[in-house]
C-alpha cells in the first residue's frame, strides 16, 4: 500500500513550512492522514468511542466533526463513507461479479436440467429394471445426484486448467498479479462447496423426475412425458433467457452511463494542459514562467497546490455571514497563482481572477458549489473567515470536476498563497509539435531545478484514468453477458436438436403433405420464440426499474433511451431463433422416406 523512495521525519515539514506548524493546533484542518496502530489486545470500538468527540471538545469553531477509524483491511474495498462510517466502495464490483457468476452458473445448471429431463426416456428402462429388482427410490435419487456431482467435479478440474491457461492474459488485462493459492485450505473448501451446490442444483430435478417412473409403464414402453415435464422445461428455458436479458440490459445501461460521464463538461479545457510537479516552484516560478512565455512554449502559466485532476486539502474552520449551525463546513482549499482561470480555461462567473495589479494576500475566490453551499446571493465583496484570518471574495469560478467524475463538484475556496504551491499548470500552444514543446519545457525546468527530475502529466490523460477501473469492469461485464447468452444458446441448441429428433416422423408427414422448409422451421421455432418473449417481458421492466434506481444515486446520470429495451429484446429473439433454426433446417431438410419407412 505504501510506495516511497525515502522517509523523512514529519518534524522537517513542521520546521520548514509555517503553514504546517500552524496546522498542528488547527482542529478544523484535515490535510494530513493519521495512522494508528492499536495494541493487539485493544478493542478498536472502545478506543473510537473514547476519542469520537475530541474535535468537538477542542475546536474553537462550532463543529459536529467526529473521529472514526478505518481498518487497514477495509482500505481498498470500503473507501466510501456515509455519516463517518465506511459503508461501500469497490466491494460493490466484487458483489456485482459474484452475482453475475451465480447467474451464469444457474444458466448452466438450467441447461443440464433441461437436457437431462428431455432425454429421460433414454434412461427410463434402466430405472424400470432397477426398481423391479428392488432398488428404492432414494437409492436412485442418490445415484443420479452422485453422477451429477461427479460431472461437476470433472468440470471443475477442467475449469482449473482453463483458468491457469488464461490467467496470464487476464492479469495483463487487469494490470494485476492474481494467482490461486492451492495450499490454502479455504480454496479447497470453497471448491468442494461449489461442486456440491452445482451438482445438487443441476441434478435435483432430473433425479427426482427420473426416479418417479413406474416400472410397469416403463417396461411396457407406454411412458409419456406429460404436460408437467414440458411445462417445467419451458419454465427453465424462460428463466435462462430472463437471466441473460437482465445481464445484457444491465451491461448496456452501464456502457451508456460511462460514455455519458466521459462526455460530461469538466468546467475546464483538458486539451494541451500540462501539470508539472516538484522542484523549487515557489522561488523560481516567475523566472520559469517568463522563459516559457518568451520562447513560445506556453500560452499561459500558473501555480497551484493541487493538480487540476485532484484536491489535496480540506478545511473545516470557515465562517461566513448567515452560516447556520447545522452546516458541516468541510470545504476544499487550493492555493493558486496569477492567471489561473486563463490557464485552465475555467470561466469567471463574477468578479475577477488574482492579478498582479492587486494585493490578493487577503483575497479568496469561490466556485459555484461553495457559493451555493454558503448561501451567498451576491458573493463578490463579502468577507469569510478561515484559520482566524479574514478574506474578501473577489471572484466566482465555474464548477470544475476535479475529483470524482461521478459526483457533484466540491465546494472549493481558492487562495493566493504562493508558499503552498507544488504544481505548475502550463497551457501548451496547440499549433506546435507536442514532443518538441515538451523538450523545451524540460530544458527550462532543468535550468532552474537541476536537482529535481522533470515529471509531468497531461490533464486529459489524468481525467481518463478516473474511468480506468469502470472501463475495465465494463469490458468484463460485456464478456460475462456474452458468456451468459452463449451458454443459453448452447442449451437451446441441444434442446432444439432433441425436439427435432422427437418430431422426426411428424416433420416427415408434414413434408409429404406439402409443408415447406420455411414453414417447418417456423413451426419448430415459434414455441422457443414465445418463451424468449415472455422472458423479455419479465426481465426488461425489472432491470430498467432497478437501473433507474441505481442511476438516481449519480449526480450526473444518463437518461435511459426508449430504444434500449426493444433492441435488446429483438436481439435476444433473433439469436434464439437463429440457434433453433440451425437444427430446424437440418430436420426439415431430411428425406421423409427415411423417417416414415418404418410406419
Amino acid at each position: 500500500s505504501f510506495k516511497f523512495g525515502c522517509l523523512i521525519p514529519f518534524q522537517v515539514y513542521i520546521n520548514t513550512d509555517p503553514v504546517v506548524k500552524r496546522s498542528l493546533t488547527n482542529w478544523g484542518n484535515n490535510s494530513y492522514n493519521l495512522y494508528v496502530q492499536f495494541h493487539k489486545d485493544a478493542d478498536p470500538m472502545a478506543i473510537e468511542n473514547r476519542v469520537r468527540d475530541v474535535i468537538k471538545k477542542r475546536s474553537a469553531e462550532n463543529t459536529d466533526f467526529e473521529v472514526t477509524f478505518l481498518g487497514m483491511d477495509r482500505w481498498h474495498l470500503f473507501g466510501e463513507f456515509e455519516n463517518g462510517k465506511s459503508v461501500s466502495g469497490d466491494i460493490v464490483y466484487v458483489r456485482i461479479f459474484s452475482i453475475t457468476a451465480i447467474f451464469i452458473l444457474v444458466i448452466a445448471c438450467i441447461n443440464f436440467t433441461n437436457l437431462a429431463t428431455a432425454q429421460s426416456q433414454h434412461r427410463a428402462k434402466e430405472v424400470g429394471i432397477r426398481k423391479s429388482i428392488g432398488s428404492a427410490r432414494k437409492n436412485l435419487v442418490t445415484q443420479f445426484l452422485m453422477e451429477t456431482v461427479l460431472m461437476a467435479a470433472v468440470a471443475f478440474a477442467l475449469a482449473i486448467a482453463v483458468v491457469e491457461f488464461v490467467l496470464p492474459y487476464y492479469n495483463s488485462f487487469l494490470k494485476r498479479n492474481l494467482e490461486i493459492d492451492y495450499s490454502n485450505p479455504t480454496v479447497w473448501m470453497s471448491a468442494i462447496f461449489i461442486i456440491s451446490i452445482t451438482g445438487l442444483m443441476a441434478g435435483s430435478y432430473p433425479a427426482f423426475y427420473l426416479s418417479s417412473f413406474r416400472p410397469v409403464a416403463v417396461l411396457k414402453g407406454t411412458i409419456a412425458e406429460g404436460t408437467r415435464g414440458a411445462l417445467a422445461r419451458k419454465f427453465l428455458v424462460t428463466s435462462q433467457f430472463f437471466f441473460s436479458i437482465v445481464l445484457v440490459l444491465a451491461t448496456s445501461v452501464t456502457y451508456l452511463q460511462l460514455n455519458h460521464l466521459k462526455d460530461r463538461p469538466t468546467g475546464y479545457d483538458q486539451r494541451n494542459l500540462l501539470m508539472v510537479w516538484a522542484g523549487d516552484i515557489t522561488r523560481h516560478h516567475p523566472a520559469m514562467k517568463k522563459d516559457l512565455l518568451e520562447q513560445n512554449l506556453a500560452t499561459a502559466v500558473t501555480t497551484s497546490s493541487s493538480p487540476i485532476s485532484a484536491i489535496y486539502s480540506y478545511q473545516g474552520d470557515f465562517s461566513w455571514p448567515g452560516k447556520s449551525e447545522d452546516q458541516r463546513n468541510n470545504i476544499a482549499t487550493i492555493s493558486i497563482g496569477y492567471h489561473y482561470s486563463e490557464t485552465t480555461a475555467t470561466k469567471i462567473l463574477a468578479g475577477r481572477d488574482f492579478r498582479e495589479d492587486h494585493n490578493d494576500s487577503a483575497s479568496v475566490i469561490l466556485n459555484e458549489a461553495a457559493v451555493k453551499y454558503m448561501g451567498l446571493k451576491d458573493p463578490v465583496g463579502e468577507t469569510i473567515t478561515s484559520d482566524d484570518q479574514k478574506y474578501t471574495i473577489v471572484g466566482v469560478l465555474e464548477n470544475a470536476v476535479m475529483t470524482n467524475p461521478y459526483g457533484e463538484a466540491e465546494a472549493t475556496a481558492f487562495f493566493f498563497e504562493t508558499r503552498w504551491a507544488n504544481e505548475m499548470l502550463i497551457r501548451l500552444p496547440s499549433d506546435k509539435n507536442t514532443v518538441e514543446v515538451l523538450q523545451g519545457v524540460a530544458r527550462i525546468y532543468a535550468k532552474y531545478n537541476p536537482d529535481s527530475p522533470f515529471g509531468y502529466r497531461f490533464a486529459d490523460q489524468e481525467y481518463a484514468k478516473k474511468f480506468a477501473t469502470t472501463e475495465m469492469i465494463g469490458k468484463l461485464a460485456n464478456l460475462f453477458a456474452s458468456l451468459a447468452v452463449f451458454i443459453s444458446c448452447l442449451g437451446l441448441f441441444g434442446l432444439a436438436a432433441f425436439t427435432a429428433e422427437r418430431r422426426t416422423k411428424e416433420i416427415g408427414i408434414r413434408k409429404v403433405l406439402g409443408a415447406s422448409v420455411s414453414g417447418l422451421v417456423a413451426l419448430l421455432s415459434k414455441d422457443f420464440a414465445l418463451l424468449v418473449l415472455i422472458a423479455f417481458c419479465i426481465a426488461a421492466p425489472l432491470t430498467l426499474w432497478q437501473a433507474n434506481e441505481v442511476l438516481s444515486g449519480f449526480a450526473y446520470r444518463v437518461s435511459i433511451p426508449w430504444w434500449i429495451a426493444p433492441v435488446t429484446g429483438l436481439s435476444a429473439l433473433l439469436i434464439a431463433v437463429l440457434t433453433v433454426a440451425t437444427q430446424s433446417i437440418k430436420a426439415a431438410g431430411r428425406n421423409p422416406v427415411k423417417s416414415l419407412r418404418t410406419e
